[in-house]
């Protein structure tokens, strides 16, 4: 009985709890005054719909949905319980990363109406997934410092939970939540809400979470469920009006409005920026003078107009076409501008067609444009043509370069000439090639063939012959196969001629395309010869010597003496190199002659002795001429110098004779004439004499020329019987000039005749002898 009545007593309970919850809601839907009565409303209205609260209209201008997050937590053991003091018992809790440190009521201890409590202020609401608490079961009491609830103006929330039956928790009127928890010990039902209002300000925020269900297994380890909740913004709608912000985008010109004004209704404070709009046909906006700027702070109540204007823009067109059909080549181009300078547009590069030139009705590439206005530039265009230009061998026609692909305006063309082509002779046209120069027609097409012929190789070398090092720089000729040559040796300081080396290819003859040839010239290095001429008295050097030359190694010379005026021919000196023989490359030998100093020696003689001499005839005088002889005696080297003189006689019978560069020493004048008495005398040459001895015989009335005496037929020095007899038998061959014995020197008086007065006239120097011309005797035929 006891029970049912305890049933029926809290059945009655939970009615009234229900009635005056129904008339708290119904009391915040007519004007909520509480937290936890404008937490519910506002959380219910809807979006832009209006509330009162407090006796002051409130608009809700922003909702959002938040799912299980929260700003704090409140748990509550026991009964109801209404204090602000609180004191840690080192119980805590975790919700999304952030420890909660439990407190407890310091007017109670150890019992089962024992109240927890935790409190975590200034949580943000972002990432809060549940919380887990973990409390002792019978709390102990310290004296950790308590946390004040009341008064406090922080943005939190509190979420109650009990295992007991609950009516209601309250806190004090100054607080900032509100929570009725109501349930049974072992599940609950919770609501949680939230409201601030921002001092100075005419908006707040308030959230509206919905009931969730709770069940509590223990009491020491309980997990609380969050519900999903409302975040909600709004307006006093009692406030003054708000500031009013006007926008305009008008024509520069007309000052028509470009598209529709519009006006902001703002809260007071910081706005903007309004920027400029696109429009089509416009260019870009920019403040009107006297404009309000596009951002700044405006005050309540106050209205401000940003005006932005615009100007009409141009139209420019450009083609670019064929200029002969006029089809276009691009698609044309379309560009919208501003008024003002414009361009240049130019002509482009169209693939096939020449360079672009505005064609005749263009409007100018570069100017000046009005908004509205449409300009039109044409460009036109000419077909080009194509060149190609090969290169080929000859021989297996591939192509020896990339050929060339040339794209021209019609009209003349070229020349396109022919290149050179490393190992390939000069290219010339190939049969069946167009032309390198020529007129072009506007699409048409020509190939130009080069064709080459392979080169051959020709390298050539100078070398030493014994060190086969390269004496210059090795020749390397690319020449065209046919007739080469000849290549020649060359001057190299120091060597002799060149000459073809053992195994070298010859110097010219015929080469095959591709074919190589070695010319190889071998020289040999320069011998050196010093040519010396030195006076032997003085030891110094004569005839600009010493000469130095410069032959080839092997035979040399002869170097002969020079002469040298007033020097008798030069010899050899004692210890000088041979004047040939042979000589080895980079040798030098040392040639000396040596030259005595010389006279020249002259004199007359007159072998006419007899008084008819003017009735002989020239013939007798010149077939009767005079031989002088100067030969050295056996005190006297030989001289090449002093050689026989042949004496040619005058119309009266007298001749000269002169030896020239006679050396020093002495010598024997012999003077010799066909069947007259040899004449001699000693002649000596000396340091002391003038450098011309004239010669005087010894004998009396002479007059200083030489006489000869006829009648020495037989040339034995004596004329006596043994001459007379020598013509007798000459007489008994009735000898003439013509006849085969005819001797001169027994036809002394030149008649051509051997005879009798002959015989007379060698009577007349009867028994004369040599000495006898030195007057020793006293013979003197003319007294």
């Amino acid at each position: 009985m006891l029970q049912n009545t305890k049933g029926v007593a809290r059945l009655i309970t939970i009615l009234i709890v229900l009635i005056l919850l129904s008339g708290l809601f119904i009391q915040a839907s007519a004007s909520p005054s509480n937290p936890q009565d404008i937490a519910d409303t506002i959380g219910r209205t809807n979006l832009g719909s209006n509330v009162v609260i407090d006796g002051k209209n409130w608009t809700v201008i922003e909702k959002r949905t938040i799912n299980q997050q929260s700003y704090a937590m409140l748990i509550i053991y026991g009964d109801s319980y209404s204090k602000t003091q609180f004191r840690a018992d080192g119980g805590s809790a975790t919700l999304g990363g952030n420890t909660l440190q439990a407190a407890m009521d310091s007017a109670y201890s150890q019992t089962t109406q024992m109240k927890t409590i935790a409190v975590v202020p200034n949580l943000t609401a972002e990432g809060w997934q549940g919380v887990t608490s973990n409390l002792p079961q019978t709390p102990g009491i310290g004296s950790a410092p308590t946390a004040t609830m009341a008064g406090s103006r922080t943005n939190s929330i509190f979420f109650a939970l009990s295992h007991h039956d609950v009516d209601r928790v309250t806190y004090p009127e100054n607080g900032i939540a509100y929570s009725t928890l109501v349930g049974a010990k072992s599940a609950f039902w919770l609501r949680s809400h939230n409201l601030q209002t921002y001092p100075g300000s005419s908006t707040s925020t308030a959230m509206y979470a919905s009931s969730t269900h709770y069940h509590q297994t223990t009491t020491t380890n309980s997990t609380l469920g969050l519900a999903p909740a409302v975040w909600v913004k709004y307006a006093d709608s009692s406030q003054p009006a708000q500031a009013t912000i006007n926008v305009r985008h008008i024509d520069m010109n007309t000052g028509a409005d470009l598209v529709t004004p519009a006006s902001h209704k703002v809260n007071p404070g910081s706005y903007g920026p309004y920027p400029a709009v696109s429009i089509s046909g416009y260019g870009q906006g920019t403040l009107a003078p006297g404009s309000a700027p596009a951002s700044g702070t405006i005050s309540a109540g106050q209205t401000i107009t940003i005006t932005y204007r615009y100007s009409r823009q141009a139209t420019i067109n450009v083609r670019h076409i064929d200029r002969d059909t006029l089809a276009n080549l691009v698609t044309p181009e379309h560009h919208i501008v501003n008024p003002g300078s414009y361009g240049p547009y130019q002509a482009i590069s169209v693939a096939g067609y020449g360079q672009g030139v505005l064609a005749p009705g263009s409007d100018p590439a570069s100017g000046t444009i009005s908004g509205g206005q449409v300009i039109t530039i044409t460009y036109q265009y000419s077909r080009q043509a194509t060149i190609n230009v090969r290169h080929i061998d000859r021989d297996t026609l591939a192509n020896l370069v990339t050929p060339e692909h040339h794209i021209v305006n019609p009209g003349s063309y070229g020349p396109y000439q022919a290149i050179s082509v490393a190992g390939y002779g000069p290219g010339v046209l190939a049969p069946g090639s167009d032309p390198a120069s020529g007129t072009i027609s506007g699409g048409q097409v020509i190939t130009i063939t080069y064709q080459y012929s392979r080169q051959a190789t020709i390298n050539v070398r100078h070398i030493d012959r014994d060190t086969l090092a390269n004496l210059v720089t090795p020749e390397h000729h690319i020449v065209s196969p046919g007739s080469y040559g000849p290549y020649q040796a060359i001057n190299v300081a120091g060597y002799g001629q060149g000459v073809l080396a053992p195994g070298s290819d010859p110097a010219s003859g015929t080469i095959n395309g591709g074919q190589v040839i070695n010319i190889t010239y071998q020289y040999v290095k320069h011998a050196t010869i010093v040519i010396t001429y030195k006076d032997s008295k003085t030891g110094g050097n004569l005839a600009g010597s010493p000469l130095t030359l410069t032959v080839d190694a092997g035979n040399y010379g002869p170097y002969a003496p020079v002469d040298i005026y007033g020097y008798r021919s030069g010899y050899l000196a004692s210890g000088s190199d041979a004047p040939q023989g042979t000589i080895q490359g980079g040798e030098t030998k040392y040639i000396t002659y040596m030259y005595d100093l010389g006279r020249t020696v002259k004199g007359q003689v007159w072998p006419m002795l007899t008084d008819d001499i003017w009735s002989i005839g020239k013939s007798f005088i010149e077939s009767h001429d005079v031989v002088v002889e100067l030969r050295p005696t056996f005190l006297t080297p030989a001289h090449p110098d002093l050689s026989t003189k042949a004496v040619l006689l005058d119309s009266t019978g007298l001749g000269e004779f002169t030896f020239e560069y006679v050396p020093y020493g002495n010598y024997v004048l012999h003077i010799r004439r066909p069947g007259y008495l040899v004449r001699s005398m000693l002649v000596t040459v000396s340091e002391n004499d003038a450098n011309i001895i004239t010669l005087s015989p010894p004998a009396l009335n002479e007059n200083g020329v030489f006489r000869l005496w006829w009648g020495d037929s037989n040339d034995d020095g004596r004329i006596d019987n043994e001459d007379v007899m020598m013509i007798l038998e000459l007489m008994d061959l009735s000898v003439n000039a013509n006849h085969p014995y005819y001797y001169a020197g027994c036809d002394f008086n030149g008649d051509g005749l051997i005879d009798n007065e002959d015989i007379q006239m060698v009577l007349e120097m009867w028994n004369r002898m040599l000495l006898d011309y030195s007057g020793t005797n006293g013979v003197d035929p003319f007294n």
